[in-house]
């Protein structure tokens, strides 16, 4: 019997003779025969793709002569057989997951051909269009079986000067530059691609030092991970625009994985661009090695299903008994059942209902479970049946090699995919699909593509911090009033993500230190609460369910509920510190509408109509430009008219400059420029007033002056009183009040209480000066100086009724007639005063009618130009009066002509003490030129 081995093709050549019956014997015919046995399988066969002078592109077969090719191939998800596969038939440029074999006229088969069939690839990852301040890297990802050339000048790259791209390399060019880049193929093929943009590399100002550690970054590929700084002032971004503003950011290169990146940096004059590899020492190409569009792929079986029945078959060698098992093989969704031609017969059905069948090559399974039932029909009988489960193909189910990893940037979808080399082998175990780690500042989606072209694995990583939200809040640093509302809200691209959430954190802390905490995705209210002052705290960012957390808004301002500024040349605000009024009238018409307490004033502001205040007020001054609080002295420029009525509530006006405007063609109204009256009290510190009209005005109101100079320049022909107090209690320290006019008095007062210490008032009038005219009121005055100086009439007090006490202090009386004190039925003490009365024709320390009073340790000079200058008088045609014994002590007079008008002249002073100061210390008269 004429055989061949499995594998093995065999001719025979056979001589048949025809002869006559023995004996002749005799060859009658001769015939010869050759005999084939054919058991051996054809090759491989090979297919490419064509593209002839840039048409259209078709397929390539190549197969053994007189064989034919058929094939199962998956075109984007669509399994379809494909009989007698020729050269010609078009290739769509979709992927193609293809197995396919080749058959003998023999009826042999060959092992299959598994492969993807697809397009080149040629992306430009760097540079890219626009105007950049630094020099680039030229970085390709490309896909086919040549490499890519390139070059600068704009001349075809697959010419002459083009230069074969073989890693990344420094385009050390300046200037408007165009690059061109060329990819062809064996089969005919060409991707172009062109880049114009321009280097224009700062010159003038330095360069920070990052940014040269960041060019020389971009020499090598990036094999572990690695935290750069980024510039102070500079934004930056990954595949995005330059809006991060961390100052570091961490590059993560990934085991077994190769792609580029760019790090664009921009501020408000630059922006830069550099590009790095991240590449890990795994041997992956950089950044894809050159691999052809054709394909010899070596069998790999996939392992073996399960199969099922009474007789469970296991891999072997029909020789030994054992039938061999189908190798299952898959592309993409074509799946082949494949045994080895040249062995033994094997009928086959599939599913319940299939007839049976020999097998005469792979046996096509498509993509829906089945099951597969066979016998072998070998030299020892019939073996089986056996069966083998076939499940169906899951979507998205690994059915082959890891090829490479696609990505692209989240936010935008509409661009083409990136591509990334991929070494499987490299991959850590513990690393999950997609395999991928990113950078700071990335959000890509990701997605792992198979040999067969297929997406084996999707998924998204995020890295990329939301924007910093919009904060509507007061300025840093500014203060406010009112009340407050602080708002939050994505950047339009985060609104558009629901993924993004703002987070609003405040923290209110009051005068007194406690804190209280606020937080909100939307916004946060504050209700005013009058004479409330706090200082907020706030934090403001974006985060989105990866973690991702934006850059920080800080900011700091004070709530301000307690005072109304008020500021020269203010260009009107709303009353805050931040945003000041112009004038105090605005201040003050704010004021009684929101109950403020406080009004705070630099520089100076006008004051241009008559106000009532009916409620608690304090006006400070006390504050430069940027309202710190010192030495300085606010101005209130009065208009004709303008004045400050104190009704109701303490009043205090503190560190202000009241003056009048100069316009003497306008008369001034007659009223004063500080009124209190009704239940209102009035204190002033540090306070100068100055004005041609009454100062201030008292009707029974408590009014304290401490710190304060009071000028008074009276009109021409009329009086001029400084201050007016009928009742009340007055409290005076450290104050200056000086008048000036025909008739001239500081101050007048009826009742009440006056309390003054360390003071000086001065009196200059061009007809009478008087410094204190008070009736029926309780004096305390102590370290009071006063100067009363008129041309016809000068006199320190002129008092009726009531008590007075003067410790302390120098008066100066001077005038045609001059009088120090007058006084009239008033009780009262003086002790350590030094007077001087100053006269041409009257001239008298005190005129006293009904009581004379105490004075003890005084000096009293007389320094004028009458013959006769008496230190008491109290003879009077009436009713004459004398001290009381010990009344008058202690005392040094000098100049004077009488001690008590005729009773006693100064010679008699023996007699004097004598009489009003027994055993007491003695009075002492000092002649000129002696020493008592």
């Amino acid at each position: 019997m004429l055989s061949a081995k499995k594998g093995e093709e065999r001719q025979y050549n056979l001589q048949a003779e025809r002869r006559s019956p023995p004996p002749e014997d005799a060859l009658l015919e001769s015939r010869s025969f050759i005999f084939y046995i054919d058991r051996k399988s054809p090759e491989i066969p090979r297919i490419t793709v064509r593209a002839p002078d840039g048409g259209e592109r078709t397929l390539v077969v190549e197969t053994e002569p007189n064989s034919l090719v058929d094939a199962v191939v998956d075109i984007q998800g669509k399994v379809q057989s494909l009989r007698d596969l020729k050269t010609g038939i078009p290739f769509t440029g979709q992927n193609w997951s293809l197995i396919a074999w080749a058959k003998d006229p023999s009826g042999n088969w060959s092992p299959p051909l598994v492969t993807t069939l697809e397009d080149l690839r040629l992306d430009v990852e760097n540079p890219v269009p626009g105007t950049w301040s630094n020099r680039h890297m030229l970085i390709l990802s490309y896909k086919g079986d040549r490499r890519p050339r390139w070059t600068i000048d704009g001349k075809d790259p697959l010419g002459p000067t083009g230069q074969d791209y073989t890693q990344p390399v420094l385009l050390d060019q300046r200037g408007p530059l165009t690059l061109r880049v060329a990819l062809g193929s064996s089969d005919g093929r060409r991707l172009d691609k062109t880049i114009s943009y321009q280097v224009s590399e700062p010159s003038g100002s330095a360069i920070p030092s990052e940014l040269g550690v960041l060019e020389r970054l971009q020499g090598n590929p990036i094999e572990k991970e690695t935290q750069v700084k980024v510039p102070k002032n500079y934004r930056w971004g990954i595949h995005s625009p330059p809006l991060e503003e961390a100052p570091t950011l961490t590059l993560r290169p990934v085991p077994g994985l190769c792609r580029p990146i760019a790090l664009e940096l921009a501020n408000d004059d630059r922006a830069f661009r550099f590009a790095y590899l991240l590449s890990t020492p795994s041997g992956v190409p950089s950044p894809r090695s050159p691999s052809p569009l054709s394909f010899q792929t070596p069998l790999s079986q996939t392992p073996l299903l399960q199969s099922s029945g009474s007789q469970t078959p296991a891999p072997g060698d029909a020789e030994q008994g054992k039938p061999p098992l189908p190798a299952i093989l898959q592309s993409g969704g074509a799946r082949v059942a494949f045994w080895p031609a040249g062995g033994d017969e094997i009928r086959y059905t599939l599913g319940s209902h299939d007839a049976w069948k020999t097998v005469e090559g792979p046996i096509p399974l498509y993509s829906q479970a089945t099951t597969l039932r066979w016998i072998v029909e070998g030299p020892s009988g019939v073996l089986g049946p056996y069966e083998l489960p076939i499940p169906a193909v899951e979507p998205g189910e690994q059915t082959s090699d890891i090829d490479h990893v696609e990505y692209r940037d989240h936010g935008s979808p509409s661009e083409g995919w990136n591509y990334a080399a991929i070494d499987p082998s490299a991959i850590p175990r513990e690393l999950k699909p997609p395999y991928v780690d990113v950078c700071d500042g990335e959000d890509l989606d990701i997605r792992v593509v198979g040999t067969d072209g297929k997406i084996l694995t999707t998924g998204r990583l995020d890295r990329r911090a939301p924007g910093t939200p919009v904060l509507s809040a007061p300025a840093e640093g500014s203060f406010v009033s009112g009340s407050l509302r602080i708002g939050i809200a994505l950047t339009p691209q985060d609104a558009q993500d629901r993924e993004v959430r703002p987070s609003l954190r405040m923290i209110k802390t009051d005068r007194s230190g406690k804190t209280e905490e606020l937080h909100s995705e939307k916004s946060i209210t504050v209700d005013r609460a009058l004479g409330e002052v706090y200082t907020v705290s706030l934090e403001a960012y974006s985060e989105d369910q990866g973690g991702n957390r934006s850059g920080v808004l800080r900011r700091n301002f004070t709530v301000d509920n307690e005072a109304i500024y008020v500021a020269s040349n203010s260009l009107g605000g709303d009353g805050s510190r931040s945003a000041p009024l112009s004038s105090l009238d605005q201040a003050l018409g704010l004021q009684k509408n929101d109950g403020r307490r406080i009004i705070k004033i630099t520089g100076e502001v006008p004051l241009l109509s008559r106000w009532k205040f009916d409620g608690a007020l304090t006006i400070k001054g006390s504050f430069d430009r940027a309202w710190n609080a010192g030495p300085a002295m606010a101005t209130i420029q009065y208009g004709r008219g303008a004045a400050l009525d104190i009704t109701q509530g303490e009043t205090t006006l503190e560190s202000l400059r009241f003056t009048v405007q100069d316009s003497s063609s306008v008369p001034p109204k007659a009223f004063p420029l500080l009124t209190l009256s009704s239940s209102g009290s009035l204190n002033l510190d540090t306070v100068e007033l100055s004005g041609t009209t009454t100062l201030i005005e008292n009707r029974q109101r408590p009014l304290r002056l401490t710190n304060s100079l009071l000028i008074l320049r009276g009109d021409r022909g009329s009086a001029a009183t400084a201050l007016k107090i009928q009742g009340g209690t007055t409290v005076v320290k450290a104050t200056r009040v000086e008048v000036s006019g025909d008739r001239a008095v500081v101050w007048d007062q009826t009742g009440g209480e006056l309390q003054v210490a360390g003071s000086y008032f001065v009196i200059r009038a061009d007809k009478t000066a008087t410094g204190l005219l008070l009736r029926d009121l309780r004096g305390n005055l102590e370290d009071l100086s006063v100067q009363a100086v008129g041309a016809d009439y000068g006199n320190i007090l002129d008092m009726t009724g009531g008590t007075l006490v003067w410790k302390g202090g120098t008066v100066q009386v001077k005038g045609r007639d001059a009088l120090g004190f007058l006084l009239d039925g008033v009780s009262g003490l003086f002790t350590d005063l030094r007077g001087t009365v100053d006269s041409t024709f009257v001239g008298r320390g005190f005129e006293l009618w009904k009581e004379f009073p105490q004075v003890h340790s005084c000096t009293f000079t007389y320094g004028g130009s009458s013959q006769k200058s008496e230190l008491f008088y109290a003879s009077h045609e009436t009713a004459s009066i004398e001290p009381s014994p010990k009344g008058i002590t202690g005392n040094t007079i000098q100049g004077f002509s009488n001690l008590l008008d005729s009773r006693f002249l100064v010679s008699q002073v023996a007699s004097f003490n004598q009489r009003y100061a027994p055993g007491e210390k003695k009075n002492v008269v000092r002649l000129e030129g002696n020493t008592p």
